[in-house]
């Protein structure tokens, strides 16, 4: 420190914290500038992601809007279910009473048919009674 002056010996001490300064600036500036660059990638890719997303999600929504627009509401279904449930008691009492009447109708044929059997028997018999009655009476005359 003898040989040199104290002024030169301080200059030189300020020259060199001032590049060392300098320096760490330098470095966390360009490490600045690295962060920043990747945080605008980090962005611009988040963005991306985001964009995607929302794209999705209104797809999604869109799909949901038409699922709820082909729904029909409950209240609706219940009035229909009930309109068809009457209308399938009507066709049932119809049914019992079609049924009701083929059976009279049956009923009424097999009876006709029994008394016009019964009614052919009784001309047969009288027929056959009629002949014996015709035969004797051609038997007596001939005695």
């Amino acid at each position: 420190m003898s040989d040199i002056p104290l002024r030169e010996y301080l200059e030189q001490k300020i020259d060199d914290l001032e590049k060392r300064v300098f320096q760490k600036f330098e470095s966390q500036r360009e490490a600045m500038i690295t962060t920043f660059a990747a945080s605008e990638r980090a962005i611009a890719k988040s963005e991306e992601a985001q964009k995607a997303y929302n794209e999705r999600s209104n797809e999604f929504r869109g799909q949901l809007g038409d699922q709820a627009r082909m729904l029909m509401p409950r209240a609706e279904a219940e009035t229909r279910f009930a309109a068809l449930d009457a209308k399938n008691d009507d066709i049932k009492k119809e049914i019992i009473a079609l049924r009701e009447y083929r059976s009279e109708s049956s009923g009424k044929e097999l009876a006709s048919d029994r008394d016009s059997a019964t009614g052919r028997w009784g001309i047969g018999i009288l027929v056959a009674v009629g002949l014996s009655l015709l035969s004797l009476i051609v038997n007596l005359l001939r005695k």
